[in-house]
């Protein structure tokens, strides 16, 4: 049996004019990614206990870490940062209440911006939880080495969104909504 990975998230919000989801539903969201690749998928960065900091951030912010870090002129929906630190290490407590000391975790960092979020909800018919939602757990993927380079690894990436997503209760994102 796999054990759940343990995780230490921080949630930043710097732009709250529309909440995206509250911290306990990113946290979920994270942690549920992380114990779904973990049992049922082969991620690149495995690792059992996590730091993860989600920051919410403006327009301004997003175009400003994009343009330095992917070199593109305007804001993005998430960026992921993934550190690997071979020396960082957590104290965790298991489920009985003993600390784990010195365990190798996995560090990253999630950036939203939340303009480009609430717009491409609109666009795209759904709301802004459902595609919050599946936009943190894409960025989750991507800190456990998931990419959507190759048309394989899309396939692999997006095949594992749906199934996360679905275990979370929400719908497929990639199938078309239907309007009559």
């Amino acid at each position: 049996m796999i054990k759940a990975p343990m995780l230490d998230f921080n949630l930043q919000a710097i732009d709250t004019s529309v909440p995206l989801a509250d911290e306990s539903q990113f946290n979920t969201w994270c942690l549920e990614t992380l114990s779904y690749a973990m049992a049922h998928a082969e991620p690149l960065n495995l690792h059992s206990a996590w730091e993860i900091t989600l920051r919410i951030v403006d327009a301004e912010e997003g175009k400003k870490l994009n343009a330095n870090y992917r070199h593109k002129d305007y804001a993005t929906n998430v960026l992921s940062f993934y550190y690997d630190d071979p020396f960082a290490d957590l104290e965790f407590a298991d489920e009985d209440g003993e600390f784990i000391s010195e365990e190798p975790i996995g560090q990253g960092d999630i950036v939203l911006c939340a303009p480009v979020v609430i717009k491409e909800a609109a666009e795209q018919k759904k709301s802004i939880l459902e595609h919050t939602a599946h936009l943190t757990v894409h960025s989750t993927l991507h800190l456990l080495g998931y990419d959507h380079e190759t048309e394989q690894d899309a396939t692999v990436m997006e095949n594992l969104e749906i199934a996360i997503l679905r275990q979370l209760g929400f719908n497929n994102p990639y199938e078309e909504i239907v309007t009559l």
